[in-house]
């Protein structure tokens, strides 16, 4: 059976983690492919809000097999702070997965991002001379007490999720890659130099994983009602002080970690053109409408003209419609809150 991805179409924080957790029931493994703990996802089932950082949405789910794969960069101090709340005991990561080190958060401090250590951990990947995979941390000899504890809690947690992943694809197993941040931060295609350490798209998720491409059969893009960005760089719908404070209040728009304030917006297809050509989903899962019923209509920005945004105004009822048609992608998951039984499926 091909592995399904659940992809963000836009700067992040569409709710990728909750649509995950909904489709999650359906599935034996759930794979975070990019990404460290500089893009959690917040879950909420029966009232119980668990935010998560790296640990895959999947974890509420008791039947399944939570993979961090190759392609993920591994904080062992967050995973070990996720062990304490979070039962892990169907938890598998990739020897090969790059470590987070303390001298990557001292490199990443004062430089206008999270300050995790993300972008100087995948620059020691890439210079290849200084870096740390998972892999070797199950050697003896570590200074540091954190890593050493690391290696004696995940121990046997540790395998090559390549392998893992491509057997169970053999078996006939259920595979759901999650996706962290979304198409306009790519490192590649995203609004360089404003953009992840990683690639967020498609092409992306089977690298990380470890599978190939032929083996991804299904994408489903995760869309917000309107648009939210963390951070410097462009934002072309960004609305003016008193829209976007009022959509912040409304949905809540803080970051799930560092708690800062997500620049608002709106709904700009022309970048989810972008997005859809970069991905090719089979469908999309459009969230926040409860913001948008709140808000009763939203604007849209559907062409530019020179460098304006030229809107149309939609009833909040109206907009999955709406996208889809303008997209060309069926809209099929509806999200209406931040709780699992808030989300519903429809026909394409």
């Amino acid at each position: 059976m091909p592995a399904v991805a659940v992809l963000g179409m836009q700067w992040g924080d569409e709710g990728k983690g909750k649509i995950v957790d909904f489709l999650a029931r359906d599935f034996d493994y759930v794979v975070r492919f990019n990404g460290g703990d500089n893009a959690g996802h917040a879950v909420k089932v029966g009232g119980r809000r668990v935010g998560l950082r790296i640990v895959p949405a999947g974890v509420l789910h008791p039947h399944v097999t939570n993979v961090i794969a190759a392609g993920t960069v591994v904080n062992p101090q967050t995973l070990l702070d996720e062990a304490e709340d979070i039962p892990l005991d169907r938890l598998a990561i990739s020897d090969r997965a790059h470590v987070v080190l303390p001298r990557h958060l001292e490199a990443d401090r004062g430089r206008g991002t999270m300050g995790r250590g993300i972008g100087p951990a995948y620059a020691d990947k890439a210079l290849r001379f200084h870096a740390v995979r998972v892999g070797d941390l199950l050697r003896p000899g570590h200074k540091l007490a954190v890593l050493r504890k690391f290696a004696r809690r995940f121990r046997e947690c540790v395998c090559d999720t390549t392998a893992l992943l491509n057997d169970a694809l053999d078996r006939g197993k259920r595979v759901l890659l999650e996706g962290a941040q979304g198409a306009l931060l790519d490192v590649d295609h995203g609004t360089y130099p404003y953009v992840t350490a990683s690639s967020t798209v498609a092409g992306g998720a089977c690298a990380g994983a470890g599978i190939p491409p032929r083996r991804l059969g299904r994408v489903i893009g995760v869309v917000k009602s309107y648009m939210t960005r963390v951070g410097p760089g462009p934002f072309p719908t960004e609305a003016p002080a008193r829209e976007a404070d009022a959509l912040r209040k409304t949905g809540l728009e803080f970051g799930e970690w560092a708690g800062r304030l997500r620049r608002c917006g709106w709904l700009d297809l022309v970048a989810l053109k972008h997005a859809v050509m970069l991905n090719a989903p089979d469908e999309l899962a459009l969230t926040k409408l409860d913001v948008a019923r709140a808000m009763k209509r939203v604007r849209v920005c559907v062409e530019y003209r020179g460098a304006r945004p030229v809107y149309d105004e939609v009833g909040a009822d109206d907009l999955p419609t709406f996208v889809a048609k303008r997209a060309k992608v069926p809209v099929t998951i509806l999200s209406f809150g931040a709780d699992r039984r808030d989300t519903m499926q429809r026909g394409s």
